[in-house]
This record gives C-alpha cells, sequence and structure tokens, in this order.
C-alpha cells in the first residue's frame, strides 16, 4: 500500500468522519462555494441575507466603504428582479455573478452566485485603483484577501445549475435552516471550527493502525474525488493565510512531502523573463539558470494538453518538468520540478495542482506589491522630507542609513568608484567594523569590481556555497548572506551598494533584492533632482520656479523630462506625462478678472502638488497649463493619478463658480523623444476637450 502523508491521512480520516452524518444546510453551502471558488448568497424576498458563503474580500470592503451606495444599486436590488431564469450582472466594481430565485414550498429564496472577475484586465484595473486610484480611501491589505476568478459566464451558469441540483438533493436540509431563521446567520467561529478539527485528529487516534490502512484501501477510489476536494481546499485556505514569500517556499515543501521531489523551483514573469522566487534542492544553486522565456509558444500547448514541459536539466542532473501557471490568458508564474520517476498520475496530479493555486498565488503576489508598495511610498516620502532639510554634502549618508533601514541590515556601506586610480573608496558605511573597511586600500576587490563591470546585482543566501572568496578576517562577519547593488545616476555608473548581516540571522533572496531595487531607484531619482537643482543653482538667469504658482517652470520640466527619458531607457522602468488645462480659463478671467483668475491657478497648482507622489514633477507649462511628469508610472497607474487629480479639483471650492480641468496622458515607449511625449499628451488633451471637457484621455496612436 502507497504511504501516505500525515495532512493527506487527517483529510481523508475528516471525509469519512463526514460521511458518517448529516450535513447542515450552512455546511452544504460552504463546502460548494469554496469548492467551486465563488461567493454564494442566499436572501429572502425581504431582501434579508440568510447566508452567505466564501465572500470576495473587495465586497466587503466596498461595502464598509462610501462605495457601499454603489453596492446597494447591484446586489440591493437582486430580490427585486431576480427570477427562476439565470440573469448575469456585472457590477461597478467590474466582479460578474449569476442572480436567480427558486421556490422552496411556498417561500422563494434570491441567490447571488460567483462575485467573481471573468476577465484579467478587469482585476488589474481593480489593483490600479487600490494603489493609487479612487479605492485608495478604503485601501487595506486585507482588500485582496479571498478574490475569485471565473474563466467564463457559461462557467458560472454550469455552476449554478449544479447549485440548484444541490438544493434538490438536500431540500430537507434547507427547510430545516430556513424554519430555523429566515433573518441572518452568522458564519461558524474560529473556536468551532479548531473543536471540529481537534475532533477529527480524536477520532483519527481512536482508530488502530490496521483500521484505517483498511478503509483507505478500501475506499481509497471510490472517495477518490471528494477526497481531492476537502484535500485542496484546506491546502488552499492555508495558503491564503500566509504571505507571498512563505507560501512559496511552503508550496516546494508540499511538493516534496507530497511526491517525493527532491528538487523544485518557483518562478515569476517579470520584465518578459522567469525570475527564480524560491527553490529546493539543486534548483537552489545560485548558479541555476531557466533556458526557457514566458512567450514559447510550448508552454500554452502542453497546458492545454495538461501536462507539463519536459527539459534536460545540465550537468546530468537528469530530466526536469516546467508547469506554466496561467491566469486568464497569462503566464504568471512557473513551478519546475525534478522528475524523479514520477508516475503520469502524479504529474496529472501537479498539473491539476499549479491550476488550482494559479489564482491563489496572484493574489499573495498582488497582496505582497501592495504592501511594497505602501512601505516604499511611506520611506521615499520620509526620505525626501529628510533630503529637503540636508545639505548636499550629507545626501549619500542618508541614502545608506535609509537602505539599511529598509533591508532590515546590521551592517552596509556604499562604495565610490575612482576612475583615475581604479580602485574603489568607501563613500560611507555603517554598522560594525565600518572603521576597518574605511581604512582598506581596495575594499572592492572580491565582489564589488564585477556586479560594477557587469552593472547587475548579486544577491547571496550562503556564501559557503556560492563560489565566491570568504571575507578577510578583520571583517568578522557574523553573516554568509548579503546583496550587493549597483548604483547609477543618469546615464553614468557610479558605485556599488552592499547590504549584509540581516537582522535575526535571516537570508537575503529574491524578494530582498527585488524590493532593494525598487528603493535605489526611487531614492536615486531624489538625489538626481537635488543634484540637478544645485547645477540649476550656478546659474540664475535660468530660474526654475514659476513666480505666481510656486512650481517648477517649463525649462526645468523639459530638462527633467529629457533626464527620465534617460533613464527610462537605461532601466526599462515605465515613464508618464500629464497635459492639464482650465476648462473656459479665458471666460472666467473675462466675468471675474485677471486677479480672480490668477487666485484660480495658485489654488490649482496647491491640489496637484497635494495630490502627487513625492517622486513625480509638476510645473506650470504656459497661460492656464500644467505638466505633470510620472517617473516610473505605468499608463495604467498615471490615467489613475490624473483621474484623482481631475477629481480634486471639481471638488474644490473656487470663489466665484465651479472650475474643472481636462487632462492628456501620454506615456514613453520604446526610442520615444521630448517632443513626443508632449505632443502625444497634447493630442489626448484636445480630445478631453472635444469630448466635453472635465475628463482624462489618453493618447492612442493610429494604426
Amino acid at each position: 500500500m502507497k504511504v501516505l502523508g500525515s495532512s493527506y491521512m487527517m483529510c481523508l480520516a475528516y471525509v469519512m468522519k463526514k460521511e458518517e452524518r448529516q450535513f447542515t444546510w450552512q455546511e452544504i453551502q460552504d463546502n460548494f462555494a469554496e469548492a467551486n471558488s465563488i461567493t454564494l448568497v442566499l436572501l429572502d424576498e425581504n431582501a434579508h441575507i440568510l447566508h452567505t458563503s466564501n465572500d470576495n474580500s473587495i465586497c466587503q470592503a466596498l461595502l464598509e466603504s462610501n462605495y457601499r451606495i454603489e453596492c446597494e444599486r447591484f446586489c440591493g436590488k437582486v430580490h427585486e428582479v431576480a427570477t427562476a431564469d439565470l440573469s448575469h450582472v456585472k457590477c461597478h466594481a467590474k466582479l460578474n455573478y449569476i442572480t436567480f430565485s427558486t421556490q422552496i414550498d411556498d417561500e422563494k429564496i434570491v441567490v447571488i452566485l460567483g462575485r467573481s472577475f471573468l476577465k484579467t484586465k478587469d482585476y488589474f484595473e481593480s489593483t490600479s485603483r487600490a494603489a493609487s486610484g479612487d479605492w485608495s480611501d478604503c485601501f487595506s491589505l486585507e482588500l485582496f484577501h479571498n478574490v475569485h476568478f471565473s474563466n467564463s459566464h457559461a462557467d458560472l451558469e454550469k455552476i449554478a445549475e449544479d447549485f440548484l441540483h444541490l438544493i434538490t438533493q438536500n431540500k430537507e436540509a434547507l427547510k430545516e435552516f430556513l424554519d430555523l431563521n429566515k433573518k441572518r446567520f452568522s458564519q461558524p467561529s474560529v473556536s468551532e471550527l479548531n473543536e471540529k478539527t481537534s475532533s477529527s485528529k480524536d477520532d483519527l487516534r481512536e482508530e488502530s493502525s490496521k483500521d484505517i490502512d483498511e478503509k483507505v484501501t478500501e475506499s481509497l477510489k471510490l472517495l477518490e474525488s471528494r477526497i481531492d476536494v476537502y484535500f485542496w481546499r484546506r491546502v488552499f485556505n492555508s495558503l491564503l493565510d500566509t504571505d507571498y514569500k512563505k507560501a512559496t517556499e511552503w508550496i516546494l515543501q508540499f511538493l516534496s512531502e507530497r511526491f517525493s521531489i527532491s528538487s523544485s523551483a518557483i518562478f515569476q514573469v517579470r520584465e518578459y523573463l522567469f525570475h527564480k522566487i524560491a527553490a529546493r534542492g539543486e534548483f537552489a544553486d545560485r548558479r541555476f539558470h531557466l533556458n526557457l522565456m514566458p512567450e514559447d509558444r510550448r508552454l500554452i500547448e502542453v497546458f492545454r494538453e495538461g501536462k507539463g514541459l519536459e527539459m534536460i536539466a545540465k550537468e546530468k542532473s537528469g530530466r526536469a518538468i516546467f508547469f506554466p501557471i496561467i491566469v486568464g490568458k497569462n503566464i504568471r508564474h512557473g513551478l519546475l520540478v525534478k522528475d524523479d520517476g514520477l508516475s503520469q498520475e502524479a504529474l496529472g496530479r501537479i498539473f491539476k495542482f499549479c491550476r488550482k493555486i494559479a489564482h491563489q498565488l496572484e493574489i499573495l503576489r498582488l497582496r505582497y506589491e501592495l504592501e511594497r508598495y505602501v512601505f516604499i511610498s511611506e520611506l521615499i516620502k520620509s526620505f525626501n522630507k529628510t533630503l529637503r532639510k540636508t545639505k548636499h554634502v550629507d545626501v549619500w549618508r542618508y541614502f545608506v542609513q535609509f537602505c539599511s533601514e529598509a533591508m532590515k541590515s546590521e551592517r552596509c556601506s556604499l562604495l565610490f568608484y575612482d576612475e583615475k586610480t581604479g580602485k574603489f573608496f568607501v563613500k560611507f558605511a555603517i554598522g560594525r567594523q565600518a572603521d576597518v573597511i574605511r581604512t582598506e586600500n581596495n575594499p572592492g576587490d572580491r565582489i564589488a569590481y564585477r556586479v560594477f563591470e557587469q552593472g547587475r546585482p548579486l544577491v547571496v543566501s550562503d556564501l559557503a556555497s556560492s563560489g565566491i572568496p570568504p571575507a578577510p578576517a578583520d571583517r568578522k562577519y557574523l553573516s554568509e548572506s548579503f546583496i550587493s547593488f549597483p548604483v547609477i545616476l543618469g546615464n553614468r555608473k557610479i558605485g556599488v551598494l552592499n547590504v549584509t548581516e540581516r537582522k535575526n540571522n535571516e537570508e537575503y533572496d529574491e524578494f530582498d533584492l527585488e524590493l532593494l531595487k525598487s528603493i535605489v531607484l526611487q531614492i536615486s531619482v531624489a538625489v538626481e533632482r537635488l543634484a540637478f537643482m544645485g547645477k540649476a543653482s550656478e546659474f540664475e538667469q535660468l530660474s526654475i520656479t514659476d513666480e505666481l504658482t510656486q512650481l517648477n517652470n517649463r525649462r526645468y520640466l523639459e530638462a527633467r523630462l529629457d533626464e527620465e527619458i534617460k533613464r527610462s531607457y537605461r532601466t526599462g522602468m515605465p515613464l508618464a506625462f500629464l497635459m492639464i488645462d482650465v476648462d473656459d480659463f479665458k471666460h472666467y478671467n473675462d466675468n471675474f478678472g485677471h486677479t480672480e483668475g490668477d487666485k484660480v491657478l495658485r489654488t490649482l497648482a496647491k491640489v496637484i502638488k497635494e495630490t502627487l507622489r513625492a517622486s513625480d514633477v509638476a510645473a506650470r507649462y504656459g497661460g492656464e497649463e500644467f505638466c505633470v511628469l510620472l517617473p516610473q508610472t505605468t499608463l495604467r497607474e498615471a490615467v489613475a493619478i490624473a483621474e484623482r487629480i481631475r477629481r480634486r479639483v471639481e471638488q474644490t471650492h473656487f470663489p466665484n463658480r465651479q472650475v474643472t480641468i481636462s487632462i492628456g496622458v501620454s506615456a514613453c515607449k520604446l526610442n520615444c523623444e521630448q517632443v513626443q511625449v508632449i505632443s502625444s499628451a497634447d493630442k489626448a488633451l484636445y480630445e478631453a476637450k472635444r469630448k466635453g471637457k472635465n475628463k482624462v484621455e489618453v493618447f492612442v496612436e493610429s494604426d
């Protein structure tokens, strides 16, 4: 008999135990909703919510916010319009659900089924709205804790038909449920769930080993599909209770225990490449390289066939199987497992596992990105605040201190490269042995040279297994894990940042490298800006400030735009641009005078500055036109920012009459030029005016 893991045995025993008793309606509904990854809401004809199962966390958050009114226009009206026919609805949050009614004797029951995303673009629009758009006011890290995805309307219809069949099969349980309470039922408490799990464990212990083996042997095939439902559900629920990094490690551990896989790795698609984010066994070696691109057509082909892509590992490691993990039509992650004699049945189960975890893994990634976004935003805001009070000579000291704080590093150093001597020198260092490093003749001879020359960062979890020579004994490092990162200003490499000795002696990994990359890029923007302003002060005739609005002027904006376009080429980071114009400003001046018009411009400048992030650059372009430069911002994010500015201006009180603005949005694409970016935004602005003003429009190139 095949030996099963303890968690699998527990799950099987739990299923068997449940077979011996009658389910309550709440359990039936909850199990159905969780197994199908949907929300299920039962209402009576008076709109009383009888029971809600597996509710979408976005719905929960919006119902507790000012957007409740919008929700009421959709789910709040279901009881009035639902009929026996299945009706599809897409609500204001871009969530799709089916509504219908059914009769239980003489009682009408209304059902809401779904609350799922059907399109990836709707899902990503929600992430933008939460991060920097109109949902930012109710933003919480719990917003995407439990989000549902379905493939199509047809899938939802099939689930609805299955649910109607479930009602027919369990009519007595539902009638008993309705008789007990027809208004509202609470969710099972955590203590009740714990009691249930504990009870199952006690029951399992009472069984002898022989009895369990006999039951498993007799029932394994009979209960196979039902085991899958309960077993995988426990896996998925546990997955969403942890963070992205731990979840990827847990997945690999689970596969190792469940299928006896010795080596495995999870990859994330980022910048059109597969990046390793977690690994075990041979694949954990930093020298391991995956020779595969996300756009490889074979990945979609094997996915459609329900299997993985066979790969031959180098250095006699044998065969490996790569499973694409797809959300919608896009490959978001990938799983690589070493084929240690895996059966076709095992490979089929791993493929099924990858399909099941795809959305959960993407939710965890999104949650991680949002956490990182909030963390970095607060850090950069604090850095810029400090920078404004700092002398130019102290900038790099604060740079090192902030990077050290962000990476939880006990030791951090910044090495600058001297082009004349061809050696590194310590610009600033903090932590133990900092004085020793400062006195060294060439502190970067082991690692910094390679990082500097290649222009690529290096993350090492374990120095001993990396092949890198050990550090001199007098450095007295307490950890063998570190990150070395090239620092680039403008088009010029200037040095290398090193962080090591993480607090609690934890190792650095790819997650930390991505975080440091974001921080260094953002802080470099601020440092460059300070340096640029220092240059401008050398030429008093070139004032960089508009006297009326105290924003930057056109000359400064155009110079900064050139710098940011070069940065975009170099780093591959996105860049966006806004052109803003006051609607009917000439009429305002004609009716109320130029003095009142100047007040409007000053107020608008204040609103724009208060709405933007620290790294954004606002300028008065001329007359009633303003521009905003948005470094490291995608087109989708730029539209959200533009819409936020437009709404805040619309809601601002002006003494004479309401004032509105129109905004054109453009983005820097490959080989773009300054005149192109400005011209594109100007064309989009013209389109916003043509469509009635008080609008945001995006420049779209014609075919």
